[in-house]
């Protein structure tokens, strides 16, 4: 018999990756969320930083700038060894982008350092193998489901 108790739940089995990123905060929120010139902002809606694990549900990222709850944006993977900064295309090899929800920020230490996941929004048909493809060809192998 099935209990409801109201706690929220993982979905979907991640993988660790460790990939290079870029968000780029939507049209609709760059009037309130405004993102510091130092650190790892590439111009004034993007951001640097890592995904560090990926599921059909959404990403784990880390970066060093906030981004509050419910801030819609794109996420854009690159390829190990990307410079996701550089301007030249040739360093910068895009292996997967989607519109993504923010759904949880912490900051992780004082550098600042923060902790954020994202959850896919309209996702497309293919998007399960596009993600499959990921963990697949960038992933550590331990499908990973802690909420660490």
């Amino acid at each position: 018999m099935s209990h409801i108790t109201g706690l929220t739940i993982r979905h979907h089995s991640r993988e660790a990756v460790e990939l290079p990123i870029e968000f780029i905060v939507s049209d609709e929120h760059t009037t309130q969320v405004r993102l510091s010139s130092t650190g790892s902002a590439t111009h004034e809606q993007a951001i640097t930083g890592f995904a560090v694990d990926i599921s059909s549900g959404g990403m784990g990222l880390v970066t060093d700038h906030y981004l509050p709850r419910m801030c819609k944006g794109i996420v854009r993977v690159f390829s190990p060894g990307s410079n996701a900064r550089s301007e030249d295309a040739a360093l910068r090899k895009v292996v997967f982008e989607h519109l993504v929800k923010v759904r949880r920020t912490t900051m992780s230490s004082h550098d600042p350092t923060y902790s954020v996941g994202v959850s896919f929004l309209q996702p497309e048909a293919d998007l399960a193998q596009q993600i499959e493809r990921i963990k697949t060809t960038f992933g550590n192998g331990n499908g990973e489901t802690t909420d660490a």
